[in-house]
C-alpha cells in the first residue's frame, strides 16, 4: 500500500499563523521566533503523524470544520494537549482544525 501524503487545508495553515501571534501576545512565549519553533514543531508532528496516530471520530459540535473527520492528539506537556482534525481520502489525509484543552477539552473524552 503506497504512503498517502498529508497536506495542511488553507484554514489550518491559517490557524498556525494566528497561534503564534496568540502565544506571544498572551505571554506564552517570551518572542515570535519561540512561539514560531513551537508552532513549527507542533506542525510537524502533525503531518508526520496523521497517518500513523491512533484517531476518534471529531465530536458533532465541531462539524463546521467537515464531516467525517477524525482526530489525533499531540501533548507536548503535562497541561497541554492538542487535538489535530483531519480529512481522508483515497489518496490524501488533509489537516483541517487544530484546538487545545484550554480552548475545547470540555467537548473530548480523551
Amino acid at each position: 500500500m503506497k504512503k498517502k501524503p498529508t497536506f495542511p487545508s488553507p484554514e489550518y495553515v491559517d490557524e498556525l499563523t494566528e497561534l503564534v501571534e496568540t502565544l506571544v501576545s498572551k505571554g506564552y512565549f517570551s518572542a515570535e521566533r519561540y512561539a514560531q519553533a513551537y508552532v513549527k514543531k507542533l506542525n510537524k508532528y502533525a503531518r508526520t503523524h496523521a497517518a500513523i496516530a491512533p484517531r476518534k471520530p471529531v465530536p458533532d459540535v465541531f462539524d463546521r470544520y467537515g464531516h467525517r473527520l477524525t482526530y489525533f492528539t499531540y501533548t507536548p506537556s503535562t497541561h497541554t494537549t492538542w487535538y489535530i482534525f483531519l480529512e481522508e481520502t483515497d489518496t490524501v489525509y488533509v489537516l483541517r482544525h487544530i484546538t487545545n484543552n484550554h480552548i475545547a477539552g470540555q467537548y473530548f473524552n480523551t
